[in-house]
């Protein structure tokens, strides 16, 4: 029975006969015309045939029996009775992929057709929605004589179509056909609903058969199109992730027959597009779970973005807010803040749910730094959810913002009744103590605030890398350096710089580079303090424009410590214009920079201080501190320009700061004192002076290294203050104002490995006793007579014409290199001049904040090396083995220093370098063997107690100590 009222014969499909294919699969959706070309075939095939269809084939026997009964064989045996026909035989079976779904997925009775493909007479031709993906039909796809008819095929051509008119008694001309073809793809069920309508086909009544047509596919089918078709229908990687149990190249060549998709670009062709788009609706809730597929894997490769503008179209909130709910651990990253507030961006905020409101909010708040956004999103969010975990998670969220506002005090109460709370999360009880202890911090209670830091710290070191980690370990070393704990800052610091790089995250690293700059700068270290805001500036550049103009301010210190006020006007001069000229206004930044500029214009020019004062007069204060670097920019100008009203000015800004500030104070005491000075009111002048010094003992926070180069102008009165009023402050001022040492000669002496001497970048060759007269003298600073010197480079055999060759040859290379004092021979060059491996090796500081990695891994390698390689009298093996002591000692710290910042690999290589250089380094073994059981590796850790057990039995007869046998029985236990 044909599908239409009349079947259609197509000439050219019919042919297919005339080759008698073994095995023909028409492949097409539903109402493609697949079974009317079943039937046509039947009737055009002159050999007998069997037609089977759903109803007749409910098992493989029952098939085999209505095959046998419509080719008049007998029922019994009818595998047998098939098998052995001999005569060319046609079994066609409709709906081939229906009846086999309805056997189940596998079942051993499918051997039934490949056994009777066995017989050369007998030839298969079935329709399917698909190609089959069972093991039956893989083996049918193997064989080479498989035929398959697609849609292609099976759409009609002009001359079918006015044919079928005819038959219909309608006059169709060649062009009107080409015309409904052109419209219809030749589509069989388009092309019969126009010809009962006479021929005339519009645009809704396509959209109505379609719909029909694409209504009919199988529900699975029809839901994992309509989600590829909403979401990436070009995206073979998405498709494989919505049907991960499909064989997909099959599935592409099953949809490509059945005119679904051009495989070329995998793209749905229009027609079944239109049909698709009609009948399905983005919203159906069916599609959830596709999408949901879909936003796991978009987040996998990367393009969030893209998914939630899809889904932002489609209007589908649920499906945003759940991806990103059940993802925010990994989105929850800086670099993502700034695409999630455009994909965001519309979603009504009642949609939001509560995890991606509050997300939303830190994209406002350290994405675009927003601060007006994000406060006004906050506030809408904990008006719509009430339930107490949200409402706790928003107020945290919103204390964070009011403190990096600078609305400290009110972000502490909000965070208040928290503080104590046991329910909190480890990550959420560190925010709380972070924001309290920058709070205490605010309140000069500097011990209190470390404290808390310190807790903070202790929830979060064992959580691996994240954001957190990094802020509260940059504003715990902020605390610990601002009460003086320097060598805690510099351990705290070398922690979150290598967190930050870890994260691959350049504002968080400039922000901690641009940290170890100040704490650099307070302790005089000035190439350091330039290195490390120059790298600050470096990575700031490209991300985060805030931090950007705060590393040029910090260049602009150095610059103002080193009385190069030329660039230090230059560097404050250059942040103000870029965030005045950026989206970002920081007050506080500009604020400060100028009062810094103001102070070093004071040394330039008249003019430009007096073009200065009107950017100070039209620049917003928005709390006491910014007024208090505004006070001191203009109380500056002010006492240069011979202005009046600098000491009532002064006096307001003082009241005003409380128990902040400490370098702003400590400038408008400075400018107080110069101003009271400047009126000869000498006793006010004192006392302005006097509270400057017990600021700077009670801050113990660097002041006087900028505050040093901002006396330059008063030199009476730094002389007042140390001669009448005894002010430490003032004698360090006179103390780093002293003349520097004339500069000497460069010399670069290379002892460790490879011997090399190099004056004024030349290398110089001399004979090697020059050399070894050249080490001596390094190791012996104070000096050596000639006898002491030729005993240690000859022996007792040396000859004095030996010696003065030597030393002849070794002046003459070396002008005024080795001098003669009347009794010994010293080097003219004191150790600062001097470049020398073994003396980076003998003066590198193992503690505190001289011992950078940078150094360390230095006067490491040098130690690596061994002392004047090729030479072996007893005085080298004896500075040998030093050498060799001091730089294991070099590699323990370098390997505590990679151990801090959880860098175990690089950790365990520095100890094994301190165990090669000096295996009975008891310290190095110990913590090798705790780092390889704090790693799991107990055979390691072990091998390392042997190696060293058999090294002090063999050099000293002894057995290792209690601790180390302890540490031993540890790992064996």
């Amino acid at each position: 029975m044909s599908l239409y009222p009349t079947y259609v014969e197509r000439p050219r499909l019919l042919t297919l006969t005339q080759h008698e294919p073994r095995v023909v699969l028409i492949i097409g959706l539903p109402s493609s015309g697949k079974s009317t070309v079943l039937e046509a075939l039947k009737h055009s095939i002159n050999a007998p045939s069997a037609l089977i269809q759903l109803e007749s084939a409910n098992d493989p026997p029952l098939l085999l029996q209505a095959i046998c009964q419509q080719l008049g064989l007998a029922s019994e045996h009818p595998h047998e009775q098939l098998l052995s026909l001999r005569q060319p035989t046609w079994i066609l079976i409709d709906d081939l992929d229906r009846i086999l779904d309805a056997w189940g997925t596998f079942l051993p009775e499918h051997a039934w057709l490949v056994a009777l493909l066995k017989n050369p007479a007998l030839h298969i031709v079935a329709t399917s929605l698909h190609i089959p993906n069972l093991p039956m039909i893989q083996q049918w796809i193997i064989r080479r004589h498989l035929v398959v008819i697609g849609m292609q095929e099976l759409a009609f051509t002009n001359a079918e179509l006015i044919a079928l008119a005819q038959k219909r008694q309608l006059s169709l001309s060649p062009a009107q056909a080409d015309q409904l073809i052109e419209l219809t793809d030749g589509w069989v069920a388009p092309c019969i609903f126009a010809l009962n309508r006479s021929g005339v086909l519009n645009q809704s009544a396509l959209e109505w058969v379609m719909q029909d047509v694409m209504a009919s596919l199988p529900e699975p089918l029809q839901h994992s199109l309509e989600a590829w078709l909403w979401i990436a229908p070009d995206s073979l990687e998405l498709l494989q992730t919505l049907l991960p149990k499909h064989d997909l190249h099959r599935l592409l060549m099953s949809w490509e027959y059945a005119g679904l998709i051009v495989e070329a670009n995998l793209r749905l062709q229009r027609l079944p597009e239109v049909g698709l788009r009609k009948r399905s609706h983005p919203q159906a809730a069916y599609l959830t779970e596709f999408f949901a597929q879909a936003g796991d894997w978009y987040l996998t490769e990367q393009r969030l973005l893209q998914f939630v503008h899809k889904m932002q179209r489609l209007q589908r909130w649920d499906v945003i807010n759940h991806c990103l709910t059940q993802q925010i651990d990994v989105i929850n990253n800086e670099r993502f803040f700034g695409e999630l507030v455009k994909a965001l961006n519309d979603v009504p905020v009642q949609q939001l749910a509560p995890k991606v409101g509050w997300l939303l909010v830190r994209s406002y708040h350290l994405g675009l730094r927003n601060a007006e956004k994000a406060l006004l999103l906050v506030n809408q969010l904990l008006g719509i959810h009430q339930q107490p975990d949200q409402q706790r998670m928003f107020l945290l969220l919103k204390a964070d913002m009011l403190r990096a506002q600078g609305a400290i005090g009110e972000a502490d109460s909000l965070i208040q009744p928290y503080l104590n709370d046991p329910d909190l999360s480890p990550a959420d009880q560190a925010r709380i103590l972070r924001t309290h202890a920058i709070y205490l911090a605010s309140l000069g209670q500097d011990d209190a605030a470390i404290a808390h830091f310190e807790r903070a710290h202790k929830h979060m070191e064992h959580s691996g890398v994240n954001r957190l980690l990094g802020l509260i370990l940059g504003d715990y070393a902020n605390a610990a350096a601002r009460a003086g704990r320097y060598s805690l800052a510099d351990r705290l610091l070398r922690q979150a710089t290598s967190l930050w790089e870890e994260m691959a995250s350049p504002s968080g690293l400039s922000q901690t580079l641009n940290l170890r700059a100040l704490v650099a700068l307070h302790q005089g270290q000035m190439s350091d303090a330039a290195r490390y805001a120059q790298q600050a500036y470096d990575n700031a550049r490209i991300s985060d424009i805030r931090a950007a103009n705060g590393a040029l301010v910090t260049l602009g210190d150095v610059a103002l410590a080193d009385r190069d006020w030329t660039s230090a006007i230059g560097r404050y001069r250059l942040a103000r214009e870029q965030l005045r000229a950026s989206n970002v206004v920081d007050y506080h930044i500009i604020s400060y920079a100028l009062a810094l500029e103001s102070q070093a214009t004071r040394h330039s020019s008249l003019e430009q201080l007096q073009r200065l004062l009107i950017e100070i007069d039209t620049t917003t204060a928005q709390n006491p501190l910014d007024q208090a670097w505004l006070a001191v920019a203009r109380s500056a100008a002010n006492l240069t320009l011979k202005i009046d009203g600098t000491i009532p000015l002064l006096q307001r800004a003082l009241a005003g700061l409380d128990n902040q500030g400490s370098l702003a104070k400590g400038l408008l005491y400075l400018l107080l004192s110069e101003a009271f000075w400047q009126r000869h009111e000498l006793g006010e002048a004192q006392r302005a002076w006097q509270a400057l010094d017990q600021l700077i003992v009670d801050g113990r926070s660097g002041l006087p290294v900028l505050l040093s180069a901002l006396t330059v102008h008063l030199p009476d009165l730094v002389n007042e203050a140390y001669t009448q009023w005894n002010s430490p402050f003032a004698a360090r001022v006179l103390r780093h104002n002293l003349p520097p040492m004339p500069q000497a000669s460069k010399l670069i002496v290379r002892l460790m490995g490879q011997m090399r001497l190099e004056m004024d970048g030349k290398q110089v060759r001399i004979p090697r006793q020059g050399m070894l007269l050249i080490a001596l003298l390094l190791l012996n600073p104070s000096g050596m007579t000639a006898d002491e010197l030729r005993e240690k480079i000859w022996g007792f055999d040396s000859s004095n014409d030996g010696w003065r060759k030597m030393l002849q040859r070794t002046r003459k290379e070396l002008p005024d290199c080795v001098v003669y004092d009347g009794s010994l021979y010293r080097l003219r060059f004191p150790h600062p001049e001097i470049d020398a491996d073994i003396i980076a090796i003998k003066q590198t500081s193992l503690l505190g904040s001289e011992a950078t990695l940078e150094r360390l891994q230095v006067a490491a390698e040098y130690a690596s090396q061994g002392f004047l390689v090729g030479s072996n009298a007893p005085w080298i093996e004896h500075e040998r083995k030093a050498l060799a002591r001091r730089g294991a000692e070099i590699w323990i710290s370098i390997g505590n220093q990679w151990y801090d910042v959880q860098r175990f690999d690089q950790a365990q290589k520095a100890f094994e370098h301190a165990m090669k250089l000096d295996i009975l380094n008891e310290r190095a073994v110990v913590l090798a063997m705790n780092l390889e059981i704090n790693q799991g590796r107990r055979t390691e850790a072990l091998a390392i107690y042997d190696r060293y057990r058999e090294a002090l039995l063999e050099e000293q007869g002894l057995d290792p100590s209690g601790e180390l046998q302890a540490l031993q029985k540890h790992v064996l236990d």
